[in-house]
């Protein structure tokens, strides 16, 4: 049984920003956010490129915002994803979200979205090792198995993320790639080093 005594806000090692829970504080932002930059995303992120992306953006908000109130109520099997915002530490600024996406039997992917004027700095390598330190480590979050990540083979900066953050390449095609994690495999590489 988990334990909620420790704030599911986590503070991201050797930077200026928080992971805090999705909330409906956090539409607004969000929404702006992608907006913004929708044409960015889109060249990387399939369900932009959909018709009604930001209704479905709207929809993941209010499903985040529902698991969240799941997981403060212990009820770990009816939550689908654990989303956080990624804000500067003083919360004036919003400039992502990465989270625990499809949760299911025990495995899970992971999602993430970054300002792009806030893009190659490292910050949501920072973000995912965090998660994944607050996941394995930490064992604050949901117990899963194996984490997944999936990229389209074009997006580098992904694919440099998942392999700094100690994902291993497990399947690829003219579309995309896939990496995958399991405790074992994040316990291993911080034995090594």
């Amino acid at each position: 049984t988990m334990s909620l005594t420790v704030s599911p806000i986590l503070s991201v090692p050797n930077s200026d920003f928080i992971l805090e829970p999705i909330g409906t504080v956090h539409t607004e932002p969000h929404l702006k956010l992608v907006s913004d930059n929708h044409e960015f995303y889109s060249k990387y992120i399939y369900k932009f490129r959909k018709e009604k992306w930001k209704e479905n953006e709207v929809e993941m908000l209010k499903g985040a915002q529902a698991d969240w109130h799941s997981f403060t109520q212990q009820k770990h099997a009816s939550i689908l994803t654990l989303n956080f915002s990624i804000r500067s530490k003083d919360k004036s600024r919003y400039i992502g979200v990465v989270g625990l996406l499809r949760i299911k039997n025990g495995e899970a992917d992971i999602g993430y979205l970054v300002d792009p004027q806030m893009a190659g700095q490292g910050i949501m390598t920072k973000c995912v090792k965090c998660l994944l330190d607050a996941l394995w480590k930490d064992n604050r979050l949901i117990p899963l198995n194996r984490v997944s990540l999936s990229t389209s083979p074009v997006n580098e900066a992904s694919k440099r993320i998942a392999l700094k953050t100690g994902f291993c390449l497990c399947k690829e095609d003219e579309q995309e790639m896939w990496y995958e994690q399991t405790k074992e495999q994040w316990l291993s590489q911080k034995e090594d080093g």
